[in-house]
């Protein structure tokens, strides 16, 4: 289960208007994916490493698995699964191909918001 607290900060960071969208990656000079913003949301900074990859460090401590995707030790600690990232991640950036039942398009971040209020 998601824990409460991060909940209410990641949501309110979501709806914020703060936060620049991006697709493909936690964090660019575009902006961020919904998970990038639960990185800074827990007080991570993003690091350049491998030429162009961005990683999240929180505390001396990598909590980014390259730049796509979250630990699963953070996961762990703010109560996600990887499944629920998995739906994040599709829900950010869309997936299938539109027009197929499988077709999921790229959702704002306020309609993130909307569907970790409601299901996480």
């Amino acid at each position: 289960m998601l824990n409460p607290e991060f909940k209410a900060k990641w949501v309110a960071a979501l709806e914020s208007g703060e936060y620049s969208q991006t697709r493909s990656k936690l964090h660019n000079n575009s902006g961020y994916c919904c998970l990038g913003v639960a990185c800074v949301v827990a007080g991570a900074e993003f690091k350049t490493v491998g030429g162009n990859w961005r990683i999240a460090i929180r505390n001396g401590e990598v909590i980014s698995d390259e730049d796509v995707a979250l630990s699963s030790e953070f996961l762990y600690e703010i109560g996600l699964t990887h499944g629920e990232q998995a739906s994040l991640y599709h829900m950010n950036d869309g997936s299938g191909i539109k027009g197929d039942d499988d077709y999921i398009p790229p959702h704002s971040f306020k309609e993130i918001a909307a569907w970790i209020k409601e299901n996480l």
